[in-house]
């Protein structure tokens, strides 16, 4: 985990306990230059109105490891005077937070040698930003995060063997060489284009070790086979595609968990067979331009391990049925958004012991199976079930 998002009471419970077990100090700029106790802490979280102080005040922090910077909501640039930190030698986590936003790589970090984790972000009105190939210094960075639109990486990149996450920019763009070095230790790869179906195959078997990816599809017309097979650890895969043929084929490897697929021409029967992943436990189709209007699962006990499923703007689906009632055993929560020709939900999810959920928007159609199947629930003794039909829970009545 590498962010979450707190309830300001535990916010602020979470920062006063750490002061207290001398976890995390934060200061302020008034504060910067009289606390004799921060001086020997390891991690400091400074406020953004406290940028200049700092900086002035860095030899008296010589223990510094993590550094992290909050600004307000609101753009602040980061004082030119702040470029000093790199005297920090031995910081190992450097965050500078959203607000501080940067024009270019900032090129003074490849001096903190140390770093192990880097979060910055690109200011709103760059579109791309490129990674030199320097940033091979950093040889024991494991995280990096880029918050922008388009980060363009060096060929250099292969050789940071290190690196385990790559995360945070709305598009990673890989050098055009195909690499000759793995990156056994990535995990996380959030979000790369492909632009050649050749160079994404070249680069997926460079990544033995991927547990998550997230990939944009600029691969043309045609069809196209979309092998993912030999990321044997991944588990999470989400996939998008900007421009693609007219027909994907795609090849899951069994350790997936969960699969997101936006805007992919898959025929239904394509889909069907995804449910044979033995370890699959969620899936979300959104905007997908499956061919036919039915969904028809004929073989039995497939989505076995199956929780969450999730279908937006399926605008073509009519019917959705299923061979039998060993179809989706685990079900937990089912969204439909924007799919306002289906008529019905499957039997078998009606029949689920496991069903929390049902979450109904704009498909008008199917809400008379979705009260069926919540007087059926009742029935069974699941009080615990909510339904959602657009945004109004249904109650029992």
């Amino acid at each position: 985990m590498q962010r979450c998002v707190l309830h300001d009471l535990l916010r602020d419970f979470a920062i006063a306990r750490s002061k207290e077990e001398h976890f995390m100090h934060r200061l302020r700029g008034q504060e910067l230059n009289g606390c004799l106790e921060a001086r020997q802490r390891y991690r400091l979280t400074i406020d953004f109105s406290g940028a200049e102080k700092f900086s002035e005040s860095r030899s008296l922090y010589p223990r510094l490891r993590t550094l992290l910077f909050v600004t307000k909501p609101e753009v602040y640039q980061l004082p030119t005077s702040l470029y000093k930190f790199f005297q920090f030698k031995l910081i190992r986590v450097l965050v500078l937070s959203p607000g501080f936003e940067f024009d270019t790589f900032p090129c003074v970090i490849l001096l903190l040698v140390q770093l192990k984790y880097l979060d910055f972000a690109v200011s709103y009105f760059v579109s791309e930003i490129i990674i030199p190939s320097s940033i091979l210094n950093l040889s024991d960075l494991e995280t990096l995060i880029v918050g922008g639109d388009r980060v363009l990486l060096p060929d250099t990149l292969w050789g940071m063997k290190k690196l385990r996450h790559l995360d945070g920019a709305w598009e990673w763009i890989l050098p055009s060489e195909i690499p000759v070095a793995n990156l056994e230790n990535l995990q996380t790869f959030s979000t790369v284009r492909f632009t050649c179906s050749q160079t994404m195959v070249g680069v997926v078997k460079k990544l033995p070790n991927l547990r998550t990816l997230r990939c944009d599809l600029d691969l043309g017309g045609g069809e196209c086979t979309v092998d993912f097979i030999t990321l044997t650890q991944l588990e999470s895969l989400y996939i998008t595609t900007t421009r693609g043929p007219n027909f994907f084929q795609f090849r899951f490897p069994q350790n997936l968990k969960d699969l997101s697929l936006y805007s992919t021409c898959l025929p239904w029967n394509e889909v069907s067979a995804i449910g044979r992943l033995p370890n699959l436990e969620a899936l979300r189709l959104n905007g997908n331009k499956c061919k036919g209007e039915n969904w028809d699962i004929e073989e039995e006990g497939t989505f076995s391990k199956l929780r969450v499923l999730e279908l937006y703007n399926m605008m073509s689906l009519e019917r959705w049925t299923t061979a039998s009632d060993d179809n989706f055993p685990s079900i937990e929560t089912l969204i439909l958004d924007h799919c306002n020709r289906l008529k019905e939900i499957p039997s078998c999810i009606a029949q689920s012991s496991t069903l929390q959920m049902i979450k109904v928007w704009s498909c008008p159609r199917v809400f008379d199976s979705v009260k069926e199947i919540h007087e059926m629930q009742m029935d069974y003794g699941n009080e615990d079930l909510r339904i959602y039909l657009d945004g109004q829970q249904l109650t029992k009545e």
